[in-house]
């Protein structure tokens, strides 16, 4: 049979513990949703509201990009969520990215000409593998 354990006569326990009441808030999304106040995501977020899609790659966007680097692959994001993307310049700064892996992303051949068109010259890696852009 299993031990039992007695309980801690005097642990301290944390303020608020063992009352019915509870002050948990939800941590924040980081402006994912639309109504925001953050002002990095509006024009993602206006650029979502006149596609008609759910703006929910914004912490994607800002958590796949480090050091030149902007790696989102296998998040299937589609053509019309890079295309709202590509026109937020703080979620996606253009002239800061210098590698993009974009593998598994479900993009046709429509995303990719929108992104192709935006590329800036300096890039030096494009991993577009995986997607349904018939290159």
């Amino acid at each position: 049979s299993p031990a039992r354990i007695p309980p801690l006569a005097n642990a301290p326990m944390a303020p608020g513990a063992g009352t019915s009441s509870s002050s948990f808030a939800p941590a924040s999304t980081g402006g994912e949703s639309i109504g925001t106040s953050e002002p990095r995501f509006r024009a993602y977020e206006e650029a979502c509201q006149k596609r008609g899609i759910l703006p929910k790659f914004a912490r994607a966007a800002r958590d796949g990009l480090f050091g030149g680097i902007l790696d989102l692959s296998s998040q299937g994001f589609g053509d019309q969520q890079l295309e709202a993307l590509l026109c937020d310049q703080e979620l996606f700064p253009l002239g800061q990215i210098f590698r993009w892996r974009l593998r598994d992303a479900r993009l046709t051949g429509a995303g990719c000409a929108a992104l192709v068109s935006k590329l800036p010259g300096h890039t030096e890696v494009l991993d577009l593998s995986r997607n349904e852009a018939g290159l």
